[in-house]
C-alpha cells in the first residue's frame, strides 16, 4: 500500500499530531475548563439558594395554612355556639310566651266560669285551678 510506505511523511505527521495535542490540551485545561467549571459552580450555588428559599416558603405556607385552619375551626365553634345560644334563647322565649298565653287565657276563663254555674264540671275547675297555679 502506497500510503504506509511513506515513512518520512508519517514521522512528520506524528510530530504535528503531538504538537497540536499539547496545544489543544493546554488550551482546554487552562482556559476552557476553568470557565466551564466556574459556570457550573455558579449554577450550583444558584440552584442551592433557590432550594433553600423554596424550603423557607414551604414552611411559611404550611404555618399560614395551620393558622388558617385553626381560625376556621375557631370560627366554626363560635358559629355553632351562637346558633345554640340563639336556639336556647328562642326556646326560652317561646316557653315564656306559651306560659304567658296560657296564663292570660286562664284568667278570663276563671272569672267567666264561676263555681256555682251548673255547666262547669269538676275537671274543668281542676284545669282552671292548675293553670292559675302554674301562672303564679
Amino acid at each position: 500500500m502506497p500510503q504506509l510506505e511513506q515513512v518520512e511523511f508519517f514521522i512528520s505527521q506524528l510530530f504535528w499530531l503531538g504538537v497540536f495535542f499539547v496545544i489543544l490540551f493546554t488550551v482546554l485545561t487552562y482556559i476552557t475548563l476553568p470557565k466551564i467549571r466556574a459556570f457550573l459552580n455558579q449554577r450550583d450555588d444558584f440552584v442551592k439558594s433557590h432550594i433553600s428559599k423554596q424550603d423557607e416558603l414551604i414552611k411559611k405556607a404550611e404555618s399560614i395554612i395551620e393558622n388558617y385552619e385553626a381560625k376556621l375551626t375557631e370560627a366554626k365553634n363560635q358559629a355553632s355556639q351562637i346558633i345554640n345560644d340563639a336556639k336556647d334563647k328562642a326556646l326560652k322565649e317561646s316557653e315564656d310566651l306559651i306560659k304567658a298565653t296560657d296564663c292570660s287565657a286562664a284568667s278570663p276563663t276563671a272569672t267567666a266560669i264561676k263555681p256555682s254555674s251548673n255547666e262547669t264540671s269538676g275537671s274543668e275547675l281542676f284545669l282552671i285551678a292548675f293553670k292559675k297555679a302554674k301562672c303564679s
